[in-house]
């Protein structure tokens, strides 16, 4: 199992000038918290892009998923780049994809 969250949650102008360090640290963290809840100890966690869809597009390169689980909040909660990711999974990738959205 491989957990990747990208490092989204991050303002436009951060984005712009590549100051990621601080959302790239939250994302370890949620990565490493959902990777410990996991019920099995075959899991592997890491940081993606800060563009959700290209994370798992990356993570794909190196990873040979059966199935992709995509959790978001609503997009009424989401980050500018997290916006409609969970669509943007369903429809482009051709692996089986589940959309879990979460309350924050």
């Amino acid at each position: 199992m491989l957990v990747v969250a990208p490092a989204s949650d991050i303002s436009r102008l951060d984005w712009l000038t590549n100051d990621e360090d601080d959302a790239r640290s939250d994302a370890a963290e949620r990565a490493d918290e959902l990777a410990d809840a996991a019920p099995t100890e075959d899991i592997e966690s890491r940081v993606g892009d800060s563009d959700p869809v290209k994370a798992i597009e990356d993570a794909l390169r190196t990873f040979a998923a059966d199935e992709l689980i995509v959790v978001t909040l609503p997009d009424e909660d989401a980050s500018w780049l997290e916006k409609g990711s969970g669509e943007t999974a369903l429809g482009r990738f051709s692996l089986p994809v589940t959309h879990l959205v979460v309350e924050s």
